[in-house]
């Protein structure tokens, strides 16, 4: 972003300076005045102070990033080429959803939670099956019969109010609240992909309106107004008012797709993967 700015601000400084030599002229010619030299000078000045404030962000920017990539301190980074292409399709809810279904993080883990749930609560319910034993065995006499074998069978039937009773009650109660969990993670992220997919769709149309109208009729209004005070006409505060227009419709664009880059970020990460 400081990058983008810097570049922006060149261009401020640039239209000063050509503003400023232009007043120059005209107060050397006779056809200015002295305040007007310095209103411009100082309209240079300070688009040069933006710049070196500029070059701070972006120098502490390259140093968090370096941090998180664990790399050493003052390494090089390269300059970003351009920002993602942002879909020009619009995403319906639906299809957002059901990826993340698949591949949201946050639902695998209350998913598995689920599931391990109900693998407690088929347990549970296994336990009131009879439990049947079977054995046999050889059979010692004690007097002067032959020695045999011996069979036993062994039936045990859960009662009602016993011990299986209580823990199905449990793994059932434990596999409702598994869901109900799930249910609301699930809702939870299908009203932030909903939000993201507004913010994000906002931000694109005012980003057609700012690029496309906004921008051109301001700087159409900028190089007329310039034009006309190199030549001797019109007033320097005009021209300056207009230099401010078009810088501010310039940061504002670039904002605006900042706030879709954004605004996609956070659709990929609820949904856990890219668009």
């Amino acid at each position: 972003m400081a990058s983008r700015a810097l570049a922006l601000n060149q261009e401020v400084i640039a239209l000063a300076r050509g503003l400023r030599a232009a007043a120059e002229a005209r107060y050397s010619a006779g056809q200015g005045d002295q305040p007007a030299v310095i209103k411009a000078l100082g309209e240079e000045t300070a688009a040069e102070i933006e710049t070196a404030r500029l070059n701070g962000e972006r120098a502490a920017a390259r140093e968090m990033l370096n941090a998180l990539l664990a790399h050493p301190a003052g390494a090089p980074l390269a300059e970003p080429l351009r920002l993602r292409p942002v879909p020009a399709r619009e995403l319906a809810i639906a299809s957002l959803v059901e990826r993340a279904r698949g591949s949201s993080p946050a639902l695998a883990a209350s998913s598995a939670e689920v599931n391990a749930a109900q693998a407690r609560r088929t347990l549970a319910e296994k336990a009131w099956y009879p439990d049947l034993t079977v054995g046999a065995g050889p059979l010692i006499q004690t007097n002067d019969r032959p020695p045999g074998v011996a069979a036993t069978i062994g039936l045990n039937i859960p009662l009602p109010w016993g011990k299986e009773a209580s823990e199905e009650q449990a793994a059932t109660a434990q596999l409702g609240a598994a869901q109900l969990r799930y249910d609301a993670a699930l809702l939870d992220i299908q009203s932030a992909i909903a939000e993201a997919r507004e913010r994000l769709k906002a931000a694109r149309q005012a980003d057609a309106l700012v690029a496309r109208k906004a921008l051109p009729e301001a700087r159409a209004v900028l190089n007329s107004v310039t034009a006309d005070y190199s030549q001797g006409r019109g007033e320097l505060a005009i021209a300056l008012e207009a230099q401010h227009r078009v810088h501010a419709l310039e940061l504002k664009l670039f904002q605006l797709q900042m706030d879709e880059q954004s605004a996609l970020a956070a659709i990929e990460r609820l949904i856990g993967g890219e668009l």
